[in-house]
């Protein structure tokens, strides 16, 4: 019955897609796919997670009149403003017309893909530490408490003040699944890993030769730390995702400034700012140089070089509110970052010898053996032309990475509450894991993107 969830949540998202993005943008079939289901179980969760603030409470029945609604208004809104039918909004006829020996064997070598991560992630079928201490805890808690917000006065290793999008979805599937939460855990988990490597392999088919798109999600969906970690039923390969598809639609935007596109990559930002604290930092770097860019490289007036940021702020502004309302509202304030009084904080690493520790972890994790060489080799792509990351599209993203990367190491020199080789340890490792598919985005686009003169 899970299922039934998973094509609500895809028809939602595919529904709302097709709604924002001009039919004069052909998205790739995989890209697509990947794509609305992102999109759809993000917005299925926010969706339970307005019902929680208007009702206070778990309600199945109130949660699936919700998805019905959205999806007849959805259906409304693209027969009457695009003058579409039914066949024209879901061209299955002509997909399955069109399907040839190539996409047959495609099918098959995704469906083994999917089998393989089955069967990695059964070894963990509860998930590692933060999965069942946090993120399933907390799903049970919007399921099975009487109060859904005790999830706010827990204790502070539960993380109480970090998003709930998480939680949200596998209690947005537990609705349609009929079975325990921990199965629904493991099936989200397996789904999303799979759709991460899906969603890398349609973002450089769009822009690349199939060859390539094959390579790049081949090195991601076979590296045992990746397979690891997104198995592990953590919020990071949501983070993982939403950051890939916001760079995506970003590029997209940048080479067609649709205003489709770019709502459709705002509602991706905003969703990333409801998966974890540091997606709220990625997406105001990311939304800030991109609009950056739009005004400062684009010919027209100013004001129409505000017309793509202004549409980029309505998508964000659509899917952010919940993440404001949840921190302003909700959340606890997090002392892990500055202790109340901040001006007698001791900053015991903000020197050269906390840049030293930093270094050397960092060098000895990319070196690390679980991930297959896949950092070295992203390091030496971009050595071999570097002027290729900083012309066009890729400029701003990767702009992004060195901004990024500049605002991880501030906040390690500036530990305080902990040793700082134990923070780089308990955290460094997911960090590289959620940047691990838009690095090899980047690296793969810069150097094979089909339009390089």
């Amino acid at each position: 019955m899970i299922i039934i969830f998973y094509f609500i949540a895809f028809l939602i998202g595919y529904l709302t897609i097709s709604m924002l993005v001009s039919d004069k943008i052909k998205l790739q079939t995989s890209l697509r796919a990947s794509l609305s289901l992102g999109l759809g179980l993000g917005l299925c969760a926010l969706i339970t997670f307005l019902s929680f603030l208007i009702f206070n409470k778990y309600s199945q029945l109130i949660i699936s009149l919700a998805y019905i609604l959205t999806i007849g208004f959805l259906l409304f809104i693209n027969i009457n403003k695009h003058k579409k039918s039914i066949k024209d909004i879901f061209p299955v006829h002509s997909a399955f017309k069109n399907i040839c020996v190539k996409d047959t064997l495609a099918l098959i070598l995704w469906g083994a893909i999917i089998f393989c991560i089955f069967l990695i992630a059964k070894r963990l079928p509860f998930g590692r530490w933060d999965a069942w201490a946090l993120y399933n805890m907390k799903t049970k808690f919007l399921l099975f408490s009487d109060s859904w917000k005790d999830i706010f006065r827990l204790h502070w290793h539960t993380q109480p003040g970090y998003p709930l999008l998480l939680p949200f979805i596998h209690a947005s599937a537990y609705s349609f699944a009929y079975r325990s939460v921990n199965v629904v855990c493991f099936a989200t988990a397996v789904l999303l890993s799979f759709s991460c490597g899906l969603l890398l392999f349609g973002s450089l088919k769009q822009f690349t030769r199939s060859s390539v798109a094959f390579i790049g999600s081949a090195i991601l969906l076979t590296n045992p730390v990746y397979l690891s970690l997104s198995t592990a039923q953590y919020a990071d390969i949501l983070l993982a995702f939403y950051l890939l598809a916001s760079i995506t639609t970003i590029i997209i935007t940048l080479k067609t400034k649709d205003a489709g596109c770019a709502v459709l990559s705002g509602l991706f930002l905003g969703l990333m700012t409801f998966t974890k604290n540091e997606g709220i930092v990625l997406c105001l770097i990311l939304f800030g140089l991109t609009c950056l860019n739009i005004i400062l490289f684009n010919k027209g007036s100013f004001r129409s070089r505000l017309t793509v940021p202004a549409y980029l702020l309505i998508g964000l502004a659509s899917t952010a509110i919940f993440t404001i309302l949840f921190k302003i509202f909700l959340a606890p304030p997090n002392p892990d970052i500055f202790p109340a009084n901040v001006s007698n904080a001791n900053m015991e690493f903000l020197n050269f010898k906390g840049l030293t520790i930093v270094i050397n972890f960092t060098l000895k994790e990319i070196a690390y053996k679980g991930w297959c060489s896949i950092w070295p080799l992203i390091m030496i792509m971009f050595i071999i032309n570097p002027i290729k990351f900083f012309r066009k599209e890729p400029k701003v993203i990767s702009v992004f990475f060195v901004c990024y990367l500049l605002v991880l190491l501030f906040i390690y020199l500036t530990t305080i509450n902990f040793d700082l080789t134990w923070r780089l340890t308990s955290t460094l490792q997911r960090i590289l894991f959620y940047l691990l598919p838009s690095a090899l985005f980047i690296g793969f686009f810069s150097h094979w993107r089909s339009d390089d003169t």
